[in-house]
């Protein structure tokens, strides 16, 4: 029984207090269900939510602050604190990466300047000063260097493109052919509607005759790529190439480049190895018609056009008019030139060269009637008369007539192709071809001129109309867009030397084909419908990406300018924070902050060694496996060893865009060599990634923060989902931050004199 002095006071349950602590913890609850849930929302959607505007989680923070201490589960209140603080981070992600970028490369240079292995301020700086002059120069060069690369890259691209793929989808159809006879070998000369090859023919059938098919190497390039080729012609020195009305020169020496025979730059200066267009204006509006250039001089080139025939002395670079019969004007088809020995009249004469140009052409005054000019024009003609004429050079002779007897009976006056060779038994004596719609036709001019055009035997597999026609030692080529034929010297019998490959848009009889045709016929109307829609979605995703990139610059540079203010003053900046903070928990805080300093100095000092050791040994394996760049590739793969678990690999893909780099810019000589190269690059990678995994990173990171490698995967691909490529790089110093802060705090309850039990 109690007595009447025990009057103990009964608390209630519940004050306003509490009730009302209560009360904010539950809203502030529900407030963070509503963000996470309805946040991805309405920002997809557009849709703008007051109760999400950043000022509302500001508020509820202060809030919870205020009233935690009413509250009996106070890790409740700390946890939504975190949960808002996330939310709101992650919300105005825009406005606090500079800042933690700025301040981040600001920590980081404060690690870098007191690693300097100096003590003076003035050696630091000094050393400093040179590291940033030595970064800057290999930047440079690094950033010239990669540009060059891409440049050849972004050429090698589209000459794949005209060389290779689209022969292989449209077909290719030749269109002029030539030979190269001032070497040992015979070099021939191909080009097409969409450029000019070599043709590689090294074996040979048992009967001496060029094998079939022979391999097409490309030596398109500079201003030539994606031209259709009209003409081509090989100097003394240079290839000739007529494509769009233009004239363009290439060295020689491109051949044995481009078939890795000998390096292009020690045979020829490098800008003489790319196609260069000449100018051309001397002939104003004139259509060229054919190109030709003698052997003998590396600088003589003839151009026949309507107009007639013109002459360069320098290569192409100045022009004159050749007159031919005393009379200009002349429509020329066709340009030959010829270099014979004359028999030297004692033993001790030394044979001297006499060397002969024939020109086909017709009276183009003739054919002008009705304002036509042009050679396809001019041929249809009644009224055109064909000559061939022709001179001795370097002598005072006038133009000759070669003997036309009965050549328009022949069909001869069609002309559409003209060679002359020396290939006759007598060595005053010629032998002359020519290639008409219907049929390639020789004459034989003998002394007493008395044998005329024939029209050549066992032509039959020949096409009718003949275009494109070569003499060389080794026989004769005569073909048109479709093909080309071999007939050996000293035999008549005729074989295919090449077809030219048909493309997936000419094979129209397969099946394939036909059902694709069939379904974009389908299919177009309604693309065509929607047409609008597509514009405008790609017009918005252009918009999108181009803000995208806009802002990631925007973030650079107030990143930057962050970085040079709290570079200036680092420790000022966190004295000022620390004055921010409660006096009675600033001990505490020092605590944390210090914790969080040695472990990331720790952690920063394993890995700027774990990077360093990583790039040499990248950029030497890199070097003897071949990857282009390698020195670049090596310091890339380095620093990318610093994502955890998935930069290894990302430093591999460095490597194999390089090595496309290199395959777009010629660097293979085959598409074999280059996979086994890829091969090695593989083996290079998995080899450096154990290396690194098993003696590197054990051995250095060993004094560093000790962190399970799953919760670091787990931490970036968390990082990478919530902040991107941001998050990516701060998975690793937010572990380290908040394993110090989980050390300190243990430190700190396990003595019962510190600030956080006291508190």
């Amino acid at each position: 029984m109690k007595s009447q002095n025990d009057t103990t006071p009964q608390q209630s349950g519940i004050t306003g207090e509490t009730s009302l602590a209560i009360i904010s913890v539950a809203l502030a609850a529900l407030w963070i269900a509503f963000a996470y849930y309805h946040g991805a929302i309405s920002e997809v959607e557009g849709n703008r939510i007051l109760l999400l505007h950043p000022l509302v989680p500001i508020a509820l923070i202060a809030m919870l602050i205020r009233i935690y201490r009413w509250v009996g589960i106070k890790f409740i209140v700390h946890l939504e604190i975190i949960m808002i603080g996330l939310w709101l981070f992650v919300r105005m992600l825009g406005v606090f990466m500079p800042f933690i970028l700025g301040f981040g490369f600001a920590y980081l240079f404060r690690f870098l300047w007191r690693a300097l292995p100096f003590k003076k301020y003035y050696q630091r700086a000094i050393a400093t000063a040179l590291i940033v002059v030595v970064c800057g120069v290999g930047l440079t060069y690094t950033g010239f260097r990669v540009g060059d690369q891409i440049g050849q890259m972004a050429k090698g691209l589209q000459k794949f493109y005209h060389e290779r793929l689209l022969p292989l989808v449209e077909g290719d159809e030749y269109t002029a052919f030539a030979i190269d006879q001032t070497g040992n070998t015979e070099s021939l000369i191909l080009g097409t509607k969409h450029g000019i090859y070599f043709l590689k023919n090294e074996k040979k059938s048992k009967d001496n005759q060029p094998s079939n098919e022979p391999a097409q190497i490309g030596i398109t390039n500079g201003e030539l790529v994606g031209k259709p080729i009209d003409q081509v012609t090989v100097g003394n020195k240079y290839i000739y190439a007529i494509a769009k009305n233009e004239i363009y020169r290439c060295n020689k020496a491109v051949v044995p480049t481009a078939t890795n025979k000998k390096k292009g730059s020690l045979i020829a200066p490098p800008e003489e190895l790319e196609w260069r267009k000449l100018r051309t204006t001397y002939f104003e509006d004139h259509t060229l018609q054919t190109i030709h250039a003698p052997t003998w001089d590396p600088n003589l080139i003839y151009v026949g056009t309507p107009k007639g025939l013109h002459r360069s002395n320098d290569a192409g670079d100045n022009w004159s008019e050749e007159i031919i019969a005393e009379k200009s004007g002349r429509s020329i088809l066709s340009i030959d030139t010829i270099e014979t020995s004359e028999e030297p009249r004692t033993s001790i004469d030394v044979p001297r060269k006499k060397r002969f140009i024939y020109v086909v052409s017709t009276d183009s005054t003739d054919g002008q009637k009705n304002g036509r000019n042009t050679s396809q024009e001019l041929d249809t003609q009644d009224d055109i008369h064909t000559e061939i004429h022709w001179r001795q050079l370097n002598t005072t002779n006038k133009w000759d007539i070669l003997s036309t007897k009965d050549a328009k009976e022949n069909s001869v006056s069609d002309f559409q192709a003209f060679v002359a060779t020396d290939r006759a038994t007598n060595a005053n004596e010629l032998r002359f071809y020519a290639g008409t719609k219907n049929g390639i036709y020789e004459k034989f001019n003998s002394s007493d001129d008395t044998l005329d055009w024939r029209q050549m035997p066992e032509s039959d597999l020949l096409p009718q109309s003949i275009t494109l026609l070569v003499s060389t030692n080794e026989g004769l080529y005569a073909g048109a867009e479709n093909v080309i034929h071999f007939r050996s010297k000293g035999t008549s019998a005729w074989k295919r030397f090449i077809v030219p490959q048909e493309g997936l848009l000419k094979l129209r009889s397969q099946p394939f084909v036909q059902q694709f045709q069939d379904y974009l016929t389908e299919k177009i109307p309604g693309w065509t419908a929607s047409g609008g829609a597509f514009v405008r979605w790609l017009s918005g995703l252009a918009g999108t990406i181009a803000f995208q990139f806009g802002g990631f610059l925007a973030t650079v540079f107030l990143a930057f300018i962050v970085f040079v203010y709290a570079s200036q003053g680092f420790d000022k900046y966190i004295r000022s924070f620390i004055n921010l903070v409660p006096e009675k928990h600033r001990e505490t805080t020092m605590a944390y902050l210090r914790e969080i300093d040695t472990n990331m100095h720790q952690f920063l000092k394993g890995q700027f060694t774990v990077i360093v050791i990583v790039s040499i040994i990248s950029c030497i394996v890199y070097r003897l496996v071949g990857v282009p760049f390698a020195l670049l590739v090596g310091i890339l793969a380095g620093f990318c060893n610093a994502i955890p678990t998935f930069g290894p690999f990302i430093g591999g893909g460095f490597a194999y865009i390089a090595m496309l780099m290199g395959l777009a810019a010629g660097e293979f000589s085959s598409t074999i060599g280059f996979l086994i190269r890829c091969i090695f690059v593989l083996g290079a990678v998995l080899g450096i990634q154990a290396i690194d995994n098993s003696l590197i990173s054990p051995k250095v990171m060993s004094n560093a923060v000790d962190v399970d490698p799953l919760l670091i995967m787990f931490s970036v691909i968390v990082g990478a989902s919530i902040l991107g490529f941001w998050g990516v790089l701060l998975a690793i110093p937010i572990i380290v931050v908040i394993k110090s802060i989980i050390s300190v705090s243990r430190s700190e309850f396990n003595d019962p004199e510190s600030p956080v039990v006291q508190e």
